[in-house]
């Protein structure tokens, strides 16, 4: 039985501009509920993401809608497959993400003054999706929540959130939310051989109807294709990124001037990406004078704060923001989704590790850069 809608709710269509809608197959998906304290509030209907991509990811707005004095929410929308999307709160950090399905009725209750405690019911995609994060990855996350983590427990840590993340796309061949699952898996660029020929082998068995969704488009390229055009060996030629002041970077200067160069993908709100700056700037101090360079590339939006952080922080090395996130043409270039991912290369650009770790760079460092002469 559908839940009945209060009549005095205004009606806010939405036809969702970047996905496939056509009249014979898109199919009406409505979203309601109760925030508390909302009254007056812009709500927000974006595509922010479903993981922990930071309050600074760079989103599309799709709708909006301003509760009166009974805090309620209503959104109609057209679509023919499962979205991502999410409710924010003009002017204010945070947001709640979750999944909708064509011909859903999602129900969305929460707190005007915190994302905190929000629940979301009437979506089977979300709530498989949220439950293995709940009881899988975030376990692993805790073991591991708030240490220095060396390269070895890196490797380790990442190796059990991958091995969960294979199973529950094996387990779950007809769902979309499979199908996001593996997308996270597919852009992995150091993952062990043999797990990658098990993520792309869940991939493979995944439902026609699931890979037929855009996003199947995405991942069939990244198992596939992509592969082959950043491995260890190959050239990187380009860099196409632009710094905060919005001049383009000259990588190839900069490949000239150095004999090894590390192009560090991070964001400010990555953990690991904080916790290895420490060994980092060890290194960095140690051999740049002696040819080794470090790139550093944010996926912040938020440039005021980036600039405060790289302050903070005081990181030495050539540090670029764009200020177009995680859609900036770089990162759309190596397939950026997880941080910290970082490729070594020469001086000609070619790629000698991928996603090393600093024990390995150091090895790396220390049997081709000499030294800075004032640290003997």
């Amino acid at each position: 039985m559908k839940k009945r809608i209060p009549p005095a709710i205004l009606l806010v269509v939405i036809m969702l501009s970047k996905m496939p809608v056509t009249a014979q197959n898109s199919s009406k998906a409505i979203i309601y509920g109760k925030l508390i304290h909302s009254s007056g509030k812009v709500i927000l209907l974006q595509d922010k993401p479903l993981g922990a991509m930071g309050k600074n990811y760079k989103v599309n707005d799709i709708g909006s809608y301003t509760p009166t004095d009974n805090d309620s929410i209503y959104f109609t929308l057209f679509i023919n497959t499962p979205v991502k999307l999410s409710l924010g709160i003009d002017g204010k950090d945070g947001w709640f993400p979750f999944i909708i399905s064509p011909g859903d009725s999602v129900l969305i209750n929460g707190n005007g003054d915190s994302f905190l405690n929000w629940t979301v019911k009437g979506s089977y995609e979300d709530s498989i999706f949220k439950n293995f994060v709940a009881t899988k990855i975030k376990p692993i996350v805790k073991k591991f929540s708030g240490r220095s983590i060396s390269g070895d427990s890196m490797k380790y840590y990442m190796g059990e959130i991958y091995q969960s993340q294979i199973r529950f796309v094996q387990n779950n061949n007809n769902d979309y939310a499979a199908l996001l699952v593996s997308k996270d898996l597919s852009m992995v660029k150091d993952m062990d051989s043999i797990l990658f020929e098990q993520a792309k082998q869940s991939y493979t068995n995944l439902s026609e109807k699931v890979k037929r969704y855009d996003i199947g488009k995405d991942v069939h390229h990244n198992f596939f294709i992509a592969p082959y055009l950043y491995n260890p060996g190959n050239q990187i030629s380009t860099l196409p990124v632009k710094t905060t002041r919005g001049k383009a970077f000259d990588f190839k200067n900069t490949l000239l001037k150095n004999e090894l160069v590390l192009i560090d993908f991070w964001a400010t709100w990555c953990a690991p990406c904080i916790a290895q700056f420490p060994a980092l700037k060890k290194l960095y101090t140690k051999y740049n004078k002696g040819g080794f360079e470090i790139i550093g590339i944010s996926s912040d939006v938020n440039i005021k704060y980036y600039d405060s952080f790289i302050k903070k922080y005081m990181l030495p090395w050539i540090t670029l923001n764009d200020g177009e996130g995680t859609k900036s043409a770089v990162m759309k270039q190596f397939q950026v989704s997880a941080f910290p991912t970082n490729y070594l290369v020469d001086s000609n650009g070619k790629i000698l590790a991928i996603n090393i770790t600093t024990d390995s760079l150091e090895k790396i460092l220390s049997e081709q850069i000499i030294v800075n002469k004032d640290l003997n």
